[in-house]
């Protein structure tokens, strides 16, 4: 499994230069990032590159990408990225479907993104004719709500390459045979204080003194020999630091495991 730093974009101001050697597979969004020499750069550092549209996050401030700039941008950075993804509208499936098609006739070769509540035959359709399909659009949905279509996506193509797009959430990672994932949990921890655990939970360091509680000290222990408290609370840029490498070990450990899917749950849609 490949666990991506979504966010990369801006790792320059964001994450300790020591600490950016140790990364190897970034994801960058098209809708915010478009400077071409940055992709150029992270290919020459050696980066696997997954170029994403960004629709989502243009779906929650209301705006649209056009989907031939998308595609002309795809072509200057090809040589510098490993991966793309389709051009996806949240909440219409059809009009998903309908780019992906435009792109493959283009001569792409882009992953398709499938979402909650879309009808399954267009997932039936992806799978038939990419060997790696994303799932995307379920990060704002609670957890029983996000199992239960996973374990519907899983139970009928328990064996396809997958990826979740905004999904590094413990369960869901330990729980799922993931060809890939991505998240910003690793920035947005360390902008709003909180430091991510073995076995990728979350620990708010607003507290000090929940912070010293012993629990939190011997799980950060476990990865960490050497640990600047005070520098934890203080210093944003050591938390990126922490969640980096935090992640980059739990990425290991998922791939030292052999993870079976097991459908234990009713359905919701």
């Amino acid at each position: 499994m490949r666990l991506y730093l979504a966010g990369y974009e801006n790792y320059d101001s964001l994450v300790p230069e020591d600490c950016k050697p140790e990364v190897t597979n970034v994801l960058i969004s098209y809708y915010q990032c478009k400077d071409i020499n940055l992709f150029k750069r992270l290919s020459e550092e050696g980066k696997y590159v997954f170029l994403d549209s960004g629709a989502f996050s243009a779906f929650t401030q209301n705006k649209k990408i056009d989907i031939n700039r998308y595609m002309d941008f795809i072509k200057k950075v090809e040589k510098y990225i490993k991966v793309s993804v389709s051009l996806d509208v949240i909440g219409d499936g059809e009009l998903s479907l309908q780019n992906y098609k435009i792109m493959s006739e283009n001569g792409f070769n882009p992953i398709p993104c499938f979402h909650p509540k879309e009808d399954f035959k267009i997932l039936d359709y992806y799978c038939e004719k990419s060997d790696y399909v994303g799932l995307g659009g379920i990060a704002r949905f609670r957890s029983a709500i996000k199992r239960n279509w996973y374990n519907q996506v899983f139970s009928k193509y328990p064996n396809h390459k997958f990826h979740g797009f905004a999904q590094t959430t413990h369960r869901i990672l330990f729980d799922y045979p993931w060809y890939s994932v991505d998240s910003t949990s690793w920035l947005q921890g360390g902008k709003f204080g909180r430091i991510v655990l073995p076995g990728a939970y979350m620990a708010d360091i607003s507290n000090k003194t929940f912070l010293k509680n012993s629990y939190v000290i011997k799980a950060l222990k476990k990865y960490y020999k050497d640990l600047d408290i005070d520098r934890i609370i203080s210093d944003y840029k050591y938390r990126n630091a922490i969640n980096v490498t935090t992640y980059l070990k739990i990425e290991k450990e998922i791939n030292n495991k052999k993870i079976t899917f097991k459908n234990t749950q009713k359905t919701l849609f």
